[in-house]
């Protein structure tokens, strides 16, 4: 369900400002009624019936000492993949880091500023995502999936920084479940974080395909690649297994 205000809309109607205001003035910490912290919202289709990894959903101060939203700034270092087969995601978000070096405007319009864990802090966060022509707001509590205390989840290589995991969480809850990213198109990602329209080409490439792709990192546009690395057999059926990544500096030269 969403409600729209101020040209955004707000996912289940959770509008940040309120929650964070209710929840100082009452000295608790936001616990997201929308988005348990439950194995239903890690694993897909989940029934209870088949025995999972058994999680711990902690908060980032349960997990480290020092825990900061964002640490000495953005890197493309800061998101690396977890448990969840998302790699089209990572290396989407990866891309997208990338960005704050050179737009930080577009950035901070999904990942809005001043959030923390000092000051004003309740527990809750919020990201936003391009959906069918509009920006959606995801609200989120900061109860991380864990195993033996360590994320089960997108980390970043700084124990301390959590941007992208709760970033993470957000597209989950959007998507339904953290096992609703395992598998998936990277330029699926490239749009819900930039508004903006995606190509994809396949093999055999078109005749002018090298031009486009020169053009397109001359214009420091998202540049993402996928590929084969094998075959899925599982219990009653089989498929192709793909790999994603995020081309982040490209030495591609016009084809002669």
């Amino acid at each position: 369900m969403l409600s729209s205000q101020d040209s955004v809309w707000y996912l289940y109607e959770q509008v940040y400002e309120d929650i964070r205001n209710e929840c100082l003035a009452s000295n608790v910490l936001f616990t997201d009624d929308q988005f348990r912290a439950e194995p239903a919202s890690f694993y897909r289709n989940y029934d209870g019936m088949k025995p999972r990894p058994r999680l711990e959903w902690l908060r980032p101060g349960e997990i480290t000492d020092s825990p900061k939203f964002i640490s000495d700034g953005i890197s493309r270092f800061d998101t690396v993949q977890g448990t969840v087969g998302n790699c089209w995601f990572v290396s989407a978000l990866t891309n997208f880091a990338r960005l704050q070096e050179n737009d930080h405007r577009m950035f901070a319009q999904v990942v809005p500023d001043e959030q923390n864990f000092e000051e004003n802090y309740a527990g809750i966060f919020r990201f936003r995502f391009w959906q069918y022509g509009q920006w959606v707001e995801v609200v989120v509590d900061d109860q991380l999936p864990t195993s033996s205390g360590v994320l089960a989840s997108l980390k970043s290589s700084d124990d301390n920084e959590f941007w992208a995991p709760l970033l993470e969480k957000a597209y989950a809850k959007l998507s339904g479940s953290y096992g609703a990213l395992s598998g998936g198109l990277g330029s699926e990602a490239y749009v819900d974080f930039t508004g903006t329209i995606s190509e994809l080409y396949r093999q055999p490439f078109p005749e002018e395909f090298y031009q486009r792709l020169s053009a397109a990192h001359d214009t420091n546009a998202f540049i993402g690649c996928i590929y084969e690395v094998g075959f899925l057999q599982l219990s009653n059926s089989s498929g192709r297994f793909f790999y994603s990544y995020g081309i982040l500096y490209s030495g591609v030269k016009d084809k002669k």
